[in-house]
This record gives structure tokens, sequence and C-alpha cells, in this order.
């Protein structure tokens, strides 16, 4: 009886380990995709690492683990008698053995080590497809990676919901390279008569002076029955910050294509990142962007950054809420005047992530 007992312990207490390693092993991959809000796993990158490594390691132990377990389990029923014998308990065993144990016991001895390598893919090309699901709109952060020249565009291409092909280009750019940059409407890549009037981009240039951590942009509407004729009016100004949390502050009248600036009553708008730490040294942006009230506490959300595009770590796919009643909506100063920053900094990520590890130093 005490032998009996001791078995079925340490059976539950293999069974239950196995279990832990496979939330482990989930954290690190929903992490690894999805890294937004953070949480005790990345909170920090060291912590991360840390995580990262240790997940490997135990893995590669508790793979070896396995393996003897089931090893002892295979010796077991060749030695068996009754599986050497004829009749139906003969074949009960053989057939178990071979169509439920077996895969059963490859799966407890490869996933443990290289379960993440196999999810990750997986489930990146899942979160892809389907990340931004319920939002409005959506862009994607095209930044030009090691080997491409200057000349390149790091550039935005919008998306309507559920849609594939882009509707407008922003790109940003630098005339001096160091302190003032600018977020602009680059081209249309559809007829503009075809998108709708909430996601036609009226705030076409927005300009980010670094000096005085300043952000202002000019909106342009039709002045005339001609797409030709328009007139440009500055119909945002306010403030950012970068360190620790991502902060705007801004106020804005951003019209519909059919309006003039000048009759859309200006909106002050308070924005912050839920989490502080927003970027990583060896990580794209990873954000959730929502309204702060006077008292401090977060409000709706304005955009979040979902991932990078499966081996193309330059593409950061980003979910458009935008301001609920707010004309613009997912392409108002909430959305747009964030969108450069984040922009710049997949730059930086995209640069570091498809530098050669012979010329990182």
């Amino acid at each position: 009886m005490g032998d009996t007992l001791c078995v079925l312990m340490l059976l539950l207490a293999w069974i239950g380990v196995n279990i832990a390693d496979g939330f482990w092993v989930y954290y690190y991959v929903v992490t690894s995709i999805d890294p937004d809000p953070r949480t005790a796993v990345d909170r920090t990158n060291s912590g991360f690492i840390a995580f990262y490594v240790m997940m490997w390691i135990f893995g590669f132990i508790w793979g070896c683990v396995n393996l003897m377990v089931w090893w002892g389990y295979y010796k077991a029923v060749h030695d068996e008698p009754s599986s050497r014998g004829l009749g139906g308990l003969r074949i009960f065993i053989g057939l178990f053995s071979t169509f439920i144990a077996l895969p059963l016991a490859l799966f407890m001895i490869i996933m443990p080590f290289f379960g993440a390598w196999i999810v990750t893919p997986l489930a990146a090309s899942h979160f892809w497809n389907h990340a931004c699901d319920g939002y409005p709109m959506y862009a994607i952060l095209d930044a030009r990676s090691y080997n491409q020249p200057d000349y390149v565009p790091n550039v935005a291409r919008f998306y309507l919901a559920s849609s594939t092909s882009s509707i407008f280009t922003y790109d940003i750019g630098s005339p001096d390279g160091a302190d003032f940059w600018f977020f602009h409407l680059r081209e249309f890549d559809t007829d503009q008569s075809s998108i709708p009037l909430d996601n036609y981009p009226t705030l076409q240039s927005v300009e980010y002076d670094f000096i005085n951590s300043a952000v202002s942009g000019n909106c342009t509407v039709p002045s005339g029955t001609s797409e030709d004729n328009t007139t440009t009016t500055a119909c945002l100004h306010g403030s950012f910050s970068t360190s620790g949390f991502f902060f705007f502050n801004i106020t804005s009248s951003v019209p519909l294509n059919t309006s003039s600036p000048s009759s859309t009553s200006p909106e002050s708008t308070l924005l912050r990142s839920q989490d502080k730490n927003w970027i990583f040294n060896n990580g794209a942006p990873a954000l959730t962007l929502r309204t702060l009230d006077s008292s401090g506490d977060l409000g709706q959300t304005i955009l979040r950054t979902a991932t990078t595009a499966y081996k193309d770590c330059t593409q950061l796919k980003v979910c458009l809420a935008g301001l609920d009643g707010s004309p613009a909506g997912a392409v108002g100063a909430e959305v747009l005047a964030p969108l450069g920053i984040i922009l710049m900094n997949q730059d930086n990520s995209a640069i570091q992530c498809t530098t050669p590890s012979d010329d990182s130093d």
C-alpha cells in the first residue's frame, strides 16, 4: 500500500510539473508576440531575458526527465509477460502504446525544450492576422532595414478593418536629421472618393520639435468642387514626452473632408501609455495608448501596437481606434500625432534587428 501511494504521488508530481512547464512556454510565446500590456514576465528587459534563459535550461532538463520516464514505461511494457502473450490484453497494450502513449511521449519529450520554437511562429502568424479584429482601422509601420539606403522612407500604411489593401500612406523624415521631424501624407493608395468620410486623413502634416518637446500640425480640406482646390490651416498643437511613460497633451480641431478647420471646435486631450516601459533596446515599440483624465485615471484605448510580422521585424502592426465622439475618428490627431513617433522608434528597432551580428558593435 505504501509503495503504491508513493508511486501515485510521484506520478501526480510529474504531471504537475509538466503542466507548469506548459504554462511557462505559453507565457513566453504570448509575451514574445504580444508584449503589451506588460506583465511580471516582461516588465523589465533583464527580467524577460532571465525568464527566457531559464525556460530553455529547465526545458532541456525536464525533456530528459520525460525521456527517462517514457523509456521506463516502454521497458516495463516490453518486459511484462502479458505483452508477449496472445489475446485481447496484448492487442490492447500494443494499440495503446502505439497510438496514444507514443504521440504523448514524443510531445512531452520535445515540447519542454523545442516548444517555444514550434509554437511561436504559428501563434505569431495567427495574431498578425487577427490582432486588430474589432478596430475600425489599422496601420502597418514599415521601417527601413540595415542594408537599405538612407533615401528609402519609413512609412505607415493605413488600412480599413478586414482589408488587405492600403488606402493611404504617411512617411516620416527630418531635414536636419536631429531636432525637427515631419510626419506627413505621402500618397493616396486608392481613389480618394472611395475612402469613407470618417477615415479620410485631413490632418496631413505633423511636426515634432524635440528641442521643446512640442507637436503641431496642419489640416488640409477642399475649398471648392475640385480636389485641386484646398485650404491648409493649423489644427493641432501640444506637447509630448517619450521618457518613461509615452505622453501627449494636445489640442486639436481636425475636420472632416467636407468642412473647414475653423468650423471645428478645438478639443484638448491627454494621452498616456498604459505602461512605462513601452520600448526596450532590442524590441519594437509595444504600448497601449489611452486617454488620461484630470485625476490620473486611464480611459479608452486610442491605439495599441500588435506585433511585428513573422520573419520581417521591420513591419509593426498597430490597431487604431481613435477617440470616441471625434469627427476624425481613427485618423484624428489623437492617433496620428503619437503614431509618427512610434514609427521613428520602429525605425530604430528595424535597423537593430536586421543588423548582422558581426556589425552590431
